[in-house]
């Protein structure tokens, strides 16, 4: 069976953790989501990034570059 082209493995459970098979598949689903780690995430001022953007690009360009 194959899924967006990547096979799946129907025995991938058997290997997981046994915390990650006692969930059910929503529980997981929702574990992995991006919202399950809003405390760990970083927040992004878009407005800062789209008007100082490019500046900081090259910034970091000559940075890496020394």
């Amino acid at each position: 069976m194959l899924v967006g082209r990547i096979p799946v493995c129907r025995h991938a459970g058997e290997s997981a953790p046994p915390a990650v098979r006692s969930w059910s598949g929503r529980t997981f689903a929702r574990a992995c989501l991006p919202s399950a780690h809003a405390a760990r995430q970083v927040s992004l001022d878009f407005k800062y990034w789209g008007k100082h953007g490019e500046e900081i690009a090259e910034r970091w360009s000559r940075w890496q570059s020394q």
